[in-house]
């Protein structure tokens, strides 16, 4: 019988988990053309995205801190799932969980609970969990701390996706599961972009990626977050650049473009295309980057575009370590606008940006064949 692997946590709302799930996608259809991929429907992932995957629909529906899944699903004659495409929990042999920051103090413990319950049920399945590579921790809550821990001793295993989600689980976890955990890349670098004329990028583009969540998580004032976009906006054009804003999540990250937008003297183009891969597109077209998506940063540096990083975890920090460009990436609660906007005076510069170019492709070549020899690890775990 062939494998059949759930595909957890990525969606299509927002634009980098819709990358991480495409990115699955292609990954196992290169390593195991013939398993069934199967994902739980959500809000955020409509039946017709779904099915433009070729994905089966597993039975599933939390209500009520209750999982009625399984109970529904043996409610329903076999048949009947068989020509729906709906998959019973229990035909799943291998889960992986893709939620890319979910499992970390700064989301609460909600997450991490509803993985540790769900692992108990698949554990008893014999059915296996991995979490790919993703953001982790901290763990000081203790709530969250237990769960992780739980969800741990039932896992086959945890990619980690840089040193700091690295030592976060290692300092929770006991010796006996510590070998558990790998270290791997984002591994959304291997998605292609696709053509994205339907959308007019400016020429000489210096794309604006902003983030609701630096204002809900990380306390910046939305006042002084438009008021750093406002100085690189004035900055990129003194520069003979063209600024525009580009949607990288959904509705929350349209209000804040058009909330900044309002605010500027002169306000300029606004990309919003539903696909990832076209907004993939649209970034590697870019002269520079200055954003707040971790993705959409990914999406940057991954096809040597040279990027500004304002972030609100670590894992800004570790993607540009990862490439080479680590003082280009601020957290804006640490660093003052004037720091930041240095850092894009220094990008400005046509002559530097080429070199830097050469840097970033360097860079993404290595990180490309440590994302090659995480989906050899995972073919053997699976």
């Amino acid at each position: 019988m062939a494998a059949m692997i759930e595909l957890r946590g990525a969606h299509f709302r927002n634009k980098g988990a819709q990358l991480m799930l495409i990115a699955m996608v292609e990954g196992l259809r290169r390593i195991r053309p013939d398993a069934d991929l199967v994902i739980a429907p959500t809000h955020r992932s409509p039946y017709l995205d779904r099915a433009s995957l070729g994905l089966y629909q597993k039975v599933w529906l939390q209500k009520a801190g209750i999982q009625w899944g399984p109970l529904i699903s043996a409610c329903l004659p076999q048949l009947f799932k068989d020509a729906y495409g709906l998959v019973d929990d229990r035909r799943v042999t291998t889960v992986l969980d893709a939620s890319g920051f979910a499992y970390s103090d700064q989301w609460g413990g909600t997450h991490t609970v509803e993985l540790a319950s769900a692992a108990a049920r698949w554990v008893r399945q014999g059915t296996r969990l991995i979490l790919m590579p993703q953001a982790f921790g901290p763990f000081q809550l203790r709530r969250n701390r237990s769960a992780m821990q739980r969800v741990a001793g039932m896992a086959t295993a945890i990619f980690a996706r840089d040193d700091v989600s690295l030592a976060h689980l290692q300092s929770i976890l006991p010796a006996t599961d510590t070998d558990k955990v790998r270290l791997a890349p984002d591994f959304t670098a291997l998605v292609a972009s696709r053509p994205c004329s339907d959308w007019p990028i400016p020429a000489g583009g210096a794309c604006l990626i902003p983030n609701k969540r630096l204002i809900d998580k990380r306390g910046i004032g939305p006042d002084q977050y438009a008021a750093l976009f406002r100085s690189v906006a004035r900055m990129a054009r003194q520069a003979d650049l063209s600024p525009f804003f580009l949607v990288h999540e959904g509705p929350e990250d349209a209000a804040l473009v058009e909330a900044i937008n309002r605010s500027l003297d002169s306000p300029v183009p606004v990309l919003a295309p539903s696909d990832s891969r076209v907004i993939k597109g649209i970034i590697g077209k870019a002269e520079l980057v200055f954003g707040s998506r971790f993705h959409g940063l990914v999406s940057a540096v991954s096809q040597h575009v040279p990027a500004i990083a304002v972030g609100w975890s670590h894992k800004y920090q570790q993607l540009f370590a990862d490439y080479q460009v680590p003082e280009f990436a601020f957290d804006m609660a640490d660093s003052p606008p004037e720091r930041i906007l240095d850092g894009l005076a220094f990008l400005l510069d046509a002559g530097r940006r080429a070199e830097l170019r050469q840097g970033l492709r360097a860079s993404a070549a290595l990180q490309e064949q440590r994302i090659a020899a995480m989906w050899g690890q995972l073919d053997a775990l699976i």
